[in-house]
C-alpha cells in the first residue's frame, strides 16, 4: 500500500512534466534514469511555465510589487484591466485575495508547496540509481535542494514575521514537508527559526554538491548562485559573518557589473549580470503599468541627475505614467549588483569593516553614473559611519533593485534589525478616473503603519490551505483596513 500511494503521488506530481513518464494500466507513473529525474526538475521544479507575465496570476508574484512603497495606483490612459482584482491586495485589506467581495485563490502558495513535493521526490528516488555517474548525481541532488530551499525562503517571506534573532524561535512560520510520501496527517507550522534553518541547511549541502560543476543555464542552480542566496539568507538571520563568507566566495570572481556610465547602452544590457533566474525578464512589472505606476517618492527623489539608473529603468507614457522598463526578472534573480549590496550592508553592520563597506558601494556605483561625473557625486556617501552608512546602503539597495521583488521583504527585515531597526509606514492612495485620459482624481488613501503597530505586513495563509488541515494551521491575524477619505 505504501508503494502505492508513492507511486499514485509520482504520477500526480509527474502527469504534465514531459514524455519520460509512462502511464500505466493501474495509474501508476515510474521513474527509471537520473536523466527522468532531471527533466522533472527542469519541467516542474524551477519556476519556467509559461504566461509569466499574466498580472492575474498569482504564482507569477504580481501582489510582491503592490504591497510595498515603490508602488502607487494610476488611472491615466484609457485601458485599465488590472485594478479592482487587484486592489485589495494593494490596499492591505484583511482578505487581500478578494475581487469586489468575491475571493479568489492564492494559487503562490500552491505552487511553492507544488515545487517543493518534486524536490522530494527527485531526493527520495535519486538513491536507486547509484549505478549512474555520481557527478551527475550530486549535480541533481544539488539541484533539487536549492530548489526546495528556494521555494521555502519565498514561503517563510510571505506568510511569517520577518525572522528576529529574539522571537524566531516562537514565531510560527510555515508547514515543513521533507517525506514525498502522501500522509494521511495533518501539518501544523514550524516556527520561523526552524524553516531558516532547514533553508541553510540545503543550501550548505547544496553548495559543496555543485562545488565546481559547470553552468550550463542561468535557469539552473549552480554554486554561484547557491553562494549568493545563502549569502542573502545569512543577511536576513543577521549573521552577518557567516553571510560574507559566501558572498566574497572565489566563484565570483568571473562575474562582473555591467557599465551603465555609458549613455550608448541600454538598461537591457544589466541582463549579463544575472547569476539566476527563475523569471524570464521584467515584463510583469510593465504589464501593472495599465493600472500601477512608480511612485513618486522613488522616480523624483531617489536618483542624481547623474545617474543612469533614473534613466534606463524608467519612462513616462503619453499620458504621464510613471513605467519601469528593467529587462532584469521581476522576482525570482540573484544579480551581480545585489552581492555588492549585500557586502555593503554586512560590513557596515560589523565592527571596524565600514571601509570595506565603502568599497562595495564605490565598485557599484561606479558603473551606474554617467562619464564624469565628479567624485564628490558619486562618492557622496564617503565619511559616513554607523547607522548613517547602513541608511544610505539601504537607500542605494532601493535605486538598484526596484522592481526585482526585495522591497517588501527588505522593509520587514529593516524593522527587526538587530542593528539600526528601521520601520516605516506607507500610504497608498486611491484615484478616480478624471475628466479625460491625461487626468486622476485623488479620492483618498490606505495606510500600512510601522510595522511594530499594524499585522498587514505578513499575509493570511490561503483558506484552502487552512480548511484542508481540519484547523491545524493557525493562521496570521489582519486587521480590516480603514479608507480615508478625501
Amino acid at each position: 500500500m505504501k508503494n502505492f500511494f508513492y507511486l499514485f503521488l509520482i504520477f500526480m506530481v509527474l502527469s504534465s512534466c514531459g514524455d519520460f513518464l509512462e502511464e500505466r494500466s493501474e495509474g501508476k507513473a515510474y521513474v527509471t534514469s537520473c536523466a527522468d529525474l532531471e527533466e522533472l526538475l527542469v519541467g516542474e521544479g524551477y519556476w519556467n511555465w509559461e504566461n509569466q507575465q499574466n498580472v492575474l496570476d498569482m504564482k507569477n508574484l504580481p501582489f510582491l510589487h503592490l504591497m510595498d512603497d515603490d508602488t502607487e495606483m494610476c488611472l491615466l490612459g484609457n485601458a485599465h484591466s488590472y485594478y479592482e482584482k487587484l486592489q485589495a491586495i494593494y490596499s492591505w485589506e484583511r482578505l487581500p485575495f478578494n475581487e469586489k467581495g468575491n475571493p479568489f485563490p492564492d494559487e503562490a502558495w500552491k505552487h511553492f508547496y507544488h515545487t517543493i513535493s518534486v524536490a522530494n521526490v527527485v531526493l527520495d528516488k535519486l538513491p536507486e540509481f547509484s549505478n549512474e555517474s555520481l557527478e551527475l548525481r550530486e549535480r541533481i541532488e544539488g539541484e533539487a535542494l536549492f530548489i526546495r530551499a528556494w521555494n521555502y525562503y519565498y514561503l517563510i517571506n510571505l506568510y511569517a514575521k520577518p525572522y528576529s534573532k529574539t522571537t524566531a524561535s516562537m514565531d510560527p512560520g510555515v508547514p515543513v514537508k521533507l517525506d514525498p510520501m502522501i500522509e494521511d496527517v495533518f501539518f501544523s507550522r514550524q516556527s520561523v527559526d526552524s524553516v531558516y534553518s532547514l533553508i541553510v541547511s540545503d543550501l550548505e549541502k547544496a553548495v559543496v554538491l555543485l562545488d565546481g560543476g559547470l553552468e550550463e543555464t542561468i535557469y539552473q542552480a549552480s554554486e554561484a548562485a547557491v553562494h549568493a542566496l545563502l549569502g542573502r539568507i545569512y543577511l536576513y538571520m543577521g549573521e552577518y559573518e557567516l553571510a560574507l563568507v559566501h558572498l566574497e566566495d572565489p566563484v565570483f570572481t568571473s562575474y562582473a557589473l555591467v557599465d551603465l556610465s555609458s549613455a550608448s547602452l541600454s538598461s537591457s544590457s544589466m541582463e549579463m549580470e544575472v547569476i539566476h533566474s527563475q523569471m524570464v525578464d521584467g515584463g510583469l512589472v510593465s504589464k501593472l503599468s495599465v493600472d500601477f505606476q512608480v511612485s513618486e517618492e522613488l522616480y523624483y527623489d531617489m536618483y542624481d541627475p547623474e545617474d543612469q539608473r533614473g534613466k534606463f529603468f524608467f519612462s513616462s507614457t503619453y499620458y504621464g505614467n510613471r513605467i519601469c522598463g528593467k529587462s532584469v526578472p521581476s522576482v525570482g534573480a540573484l544579480r551581480v549588483a545585489e552581492l555588492f549590496l549585500n557586502r555593503a550592508e554586512a560590513y557596515a553592520m560589523l565592527e571596524g569593516q565600514e571601509e570595506k563597506a565603502v568599497e562595495n558601494l564605490r565598485a557599484l556605483r561606479s558603473k551606474r553614473y554617467v562619464e564624469g561625473t565628479s567624485l564628490e557625486i558619486m562618492d557622496s556617501f564617503k565619511g559616513l559611519t554607523g547607522k548613517e552608512l547602513v541608511d544610505f546602503i539601504r537607500q542605494e539597495r532601493r535605486r538598484e533593485l526596484c522592481f526585482e521583488g526585495h522591497r517588501w521583504f527588505d522593509l520587514r527585515r529593516y524593522a527587526v534589525s538587530p542593528k539600526y531597526p528601521e520601520s516605516k509606514m506607507i500610504r497608498h492612495n486611491i484615484y478616480g478616473e478624471g475628466a479625460s485620459a491625461s487626468e486622476q482624481v485623488l479620492l483618498g488613501y490606505y495606510i500600512l503603519d510601522t510595522y511594530d503597530k499594524d499585522n498587514g505586513w505578513v499575509l493570511p495563509i490561503p483558506d484552502y490551505a487552512i480548511e484542508f488541515n481540519d484547523g491545524a494551521l493557525e493562521n496570521n491575524e489582519r486587521e480590516d483596513r480603514t479608507f480615508f477619505e478625501l
